[in-house]
């Protein structure tokens, strides 16, 4: 809340009889009115996903970007686990004063509030960005020789008689996965992860056999030949398997996409948001950056944070629909 520094400077020298009396010689003004320069020292930036993902090292290479823009570092710490939880409730809970800010995401923000006993809200967060929109695709592993998604459920019928077990970090893998072995006419299992790294090593080991992830998460197992992606599961083609029909391409009516956004704590002094803002805008058109978001075939898409807050408000009140109806 604005003070009215003027009003209380000026009732404290009129109770000291008059403004000469009370004053000593005076400065010319030099510092009257003067806001505290900012940034003085390092931001944080909390990435609530694990160090090596696409999310992290696009992160690492803006914050790179950034720290050209405002003359101070910007450290990147991870804080993963829970479905991206664990690293927005510390964000959440960190000081507001414009050193602190992270990554949230859509489903940690809307959709699991209903699932999870957890220590934030929707309101405890200023997003002032969107950084990227999240590109899903369903992996198997290689040796299984199925293609697509047809050819892997006549697979998982004749070999799988207790039905398909799927992996997944977090929402929405779990709906994606379900809704598909439902159309299917198969039993479903959801196996939750902490990671996509985890997620991969019970593909390979065939502890499961189907796993979802971002599409780029998948992209260094598909060029080795250890995994096949079977089907991309957002609107369109990811960026990184473009060549891949989406499920609905192949008769199954199931889509899912989320965004990933960076966020101050509430309470931020919006003037501070407003200096991180500029340089995140300019940090974006940085040619290492964009370089690093091609090689991770990382999908960048930048809605301002009051469009993006309205879309996942929407978003939770659909959700809290859907989980009266259960």
């Amino acid at each position: 809340m604005k003070r009215r520094l003027f009003a209380l400077s000026l009732v404290a020298l009129l109770a000291c009889g008059t403004l000469a009396s009370c004053s000593g010689p005076s400065d010319g003004g030099g510092n009257a009115g003067k806001e505290e320069k900012y940034p003085t020292s390092a931001i944080t930036c909390i990435v609530n996903w694990s160090a090596g993902g696409p999310a992290d090292l696009s992160t690492r290479a803006l914050a790179a970007a950034m720290e050209k823009e405002l003359g101070v570092p910007v450290t990147v710490v991870n804080k993963e686990g829970g479905s991206g939880t664990v690293g927005m409730s510390e964000l959440a809970h960190a000081k507001n004063d414009g050193y602190t800010f992270g990554m949230v995401n859509h489903n940690a923000l809307c959709l699991l509030p209903f699932q999870m006993d957890l220590s934030y809200t929707l309101e405890d967060f200023n997003i002032f960005t969107t950084f990227n929109i999240y590109e899903y695709a369903l992996a198997v592993p290689a040796s299984l020789g199925v293609t697509n998604l047809d050819e892997f459920f006549a697979w998982s019928k004749e070999n799988l008689p207790d039905g398909v077990n799927g992996a997944g970090a977090g929402y929405p893998h779990p709906l994606t996965m379900g809704d598909l072995c439902e159309l299917a006419g198969q039993k479903f299992t959801w196996v939750p992860t902490d990671g996509t790294a985890e997620t991969v090593q019970n593909l390979l080991g065939n502890h499961i056999y189907l796993g979802s992830a971002t599409s780029g998460d998948f992209l260094p197992y598909v060029e080795s030949g250890e995994l096949t992606v079977i089907a991309n599961t957002c609107e369109e083609r990811s960026k990184a398997f473009p060549d891949i029909p989406t499920a609905k391409e192949q008769g199954y009516d199931v889509a899912y996409s989320s965004y990933g956004a960076f966020a101050f704590p509430a309470g931020t002094d919006q003037s501070k948001i407003d200096v991180i803002k500029a340089a995140f805008d300019k940090a974006v058109q940085d040619q290492t950056f964009l370089d690093t978001c091609e090689r991770l075939k990382f999908v960048t898409e930048f809605l301002d944070g009051e469009t993006y807050t309205k879309m996942v408000s929407e978003d939770r009140d659909m959700y809290e629909e859907l989980m009266k109806q259960e």
